[in-house]
């Protein structure tokens, strides 16, 4: 996931026999056989709808049931992405034994876009939208079909995202998942406090749905800095070109200053989260500050930070070695529950 580059320069319950036919495993070399024969076909059998929300916009949804298990994951990703890049994931996490929710945010994937000129800008009026749509996918979508446990996996954006719903709204999932959370934005080489004064301007003379200065309209064959795994960014790439409509490039200036006005406070606030956490870490992130996830682990009441140190931003898309293990720790810790 790339959101400020330009402009700032998740099964000891299963059994070992069953845990390795989860994931690849050493099969990365017929990737595209793999996603072509199993990931695909099983991707396209969940229910896809689109949920109309409380102002008129409405989320491009989908839904994976498992009839033979009362677990389910709600799954939220980051930013620019959209469900079909998690295909992998999903089917993954179905044969664990989960139902899986996915529903692409407002403003990107196959939801509506926000800026009706350049639909391919991300864009937010607050981060708190955010919340307020996963609130009501959860009371329209979700409760309407799972009675029994109900987990949380969030990736980068969709990370800060499930933070401030669970100190909005505690306590609707039994456990959450972090995978490299977006709370706190890398913005070297310039310091941050240049970065967030530059959009604060922006928006304050009327540029909230313009670019940041020095961001590129698009880029269409970014330097790759999310995974280590060349066969699933390439694949991904792909599959992006044949869905071009779900494309979501930079962010605007409003998006970039509403998304530090809610990863500021995000140390502080995490003394009053209850909830259990599981979160990962990657060693080599682009996008987010480590240290700081370490502050805010420490701070909350129940949480245990894993560091994958050979990993990227997205840990979900890595190679073989480092997401199954992350994988494996998910379904771990999901199943203590």
């Amino acid at each position: 996931m790339s959101f400020l580059r330009p402009f700032f320069f998740i099964c000891a319950a299963f059994g070992a026999t069953f845990w390795t036919g989860v994931g690849l495993s050493g099969n990365e070399d017929r990737y595209a056989e793999y996603q072509a024969a199993e990931i695909q076909p099983f991707y396209s059998s969940g229910y896809f709808d689109r949920l109309k929300l409380r102002d008129g916009k409405s989320l491009a949804y989908a839904v994976f049931e498992n009839k033979s298990s009362d677990r389910a994951i709600v799954l939220m990703q980051g930013r620019t992405e959209s469900m079909f890049k998690y295909a992998e994931w999903i089917y993954d996490l179905h044969r664990l034994g989960y139902t899986v929710f996915a529903f692409d945010f407002r403003g990107q994937g196959n939801s509506d876009h926000l800026v009706p000129n350049k639909p391919s800008y991300g864009h937010i009026d607050d981060f708190d939208t955010y919340v307020e749509d996963l609130r009501e996918f959860l009371e329209k979508v979700v409760a309407p079909r799972q009675k029994g446990k109900l987990f949380l996996y969030a990736h980068s954006m969709g990370g800060a995202v499930a933070v401030m719903h669970e100190l909005k709204y505690p306590h609707r999932f039994l456990g959450t998942v972090l995978q490299a959370p977006m709370l706190d934005i890398k913005t070297s080489p310039i310091p941050q406090f240049i970065a967030k004064a530059m959009v604060r301007l922006m928006v304050f003379f009327g540029y909230g749905e313009s670019l940041p200065p020095m961001q590129k309209e698009a880029v269409v064959h970014e330097k790759n800095t999310v995974t280590t795994s060349t066969i699933r960014r390439e694949y991904t790439l792909a599959m992006r070109m044949k869905n071009k409509a779900a494309y979501i490039g930079p962010p605007t200036n409003l998006w970039v200053e509403r998304a530090f006005a809610a990863t500021e406070d995000f140390s502080s606030a995490a003394k009053k989260l209850t909830n259990s956490i599981l979160m990962f870490q990657a060693g080599d992130d682009h996008y987010v500050v480590n240290e700081t996830l370490d502050d805010f682990c420490r701070s909350t009441k129940d949480c245990k930070s894993i560091m994958m140190a050979e990993g990227m931003h997205e840990l979900y898309m890595e190679r073989d070695q480092v997401r199954d293990e992350v994988l494996k720790k998910t379904s771990e810790y999901f199943h203590r529950f």
